[in-house]
């Protein structure tokens, strides 16, 4: 019988993704945020703000505020090939009118982004339910057992909507 070989993971080749995870997470929020800014700004649209809370408390990472439309954005991001299944948000996000998670995908040599996965309403709309799975935190504590997270849940890849271009990105952020 022959045995079939399961495919090799890909991984990024400079260790830096992982050392340096948290300077990569706000490199790649610069990037959308210029990717987002330069596709609203070619739609002659100029009015978008963006805000970013203080301490990291709301379960999200920016506000965008678009003609009286506010938006509280929790950002997720992989590099393309990760197996990541899911991801974890906070129950808070559905306290906020128009809530959403987008989930990055970049190439980890160019940092270019895309595709897009989204986790949302229409503008002016609630987000999905998160549904029931309880997060649990990535490192164990001193007994070696994971705990869980309460006010976490667990989001599976399959109820995202992939998003091809930073166009569409826009259209479900802001309806332009």
């Amino acid at each position: 019988m022959a045995q079939l070989l399961e495919p090799k993971r890909t991984r990024p080749r400079d260790t830096a993704h992982y050392a340096e995870s948290t300077a990569r997470e706000n490199l790649i929020e610069h990037v959308f945020l210029g990717a987002l800014l330069r596709g609203l700004w070619r739609k002659n649209v100029r009015d978008l703000e963006v805000l970013r809370p203080e301490v990291d408390s709301g379960g999200y990472d920016l506000a965008l505020e678009f003609r009286g439309l506010t938006r509280h954005v929790q950002l997720k991001s992989s590099y393309r090939g990760a197996r990541r299944a899911e991801v974890t948000a906070s129950v808070k996000l559905l306290e906020r009118p128009s809530a959403c998670i987008l989930w990055l995908f970049f190439d980890p040599e160019t940092l270019s982004l895309g595709p897009f996965l989204w986790f949302g309403g229409a503008p002016g709309e609630r987000m999905p339910l998160l549904g029931e799975k309880i997060a649990r935190h990535t490192k164990p504590n001193a007994m070696l057992k994971k705990a869980d997270r309460p006010a976490h849940r667990v989001i599976a890849k399959s109820r995202f909507t992939t998003l091809e271009t930073i166009d569409q990105v826009i259209q479900k952020l802001v309806g332009v």
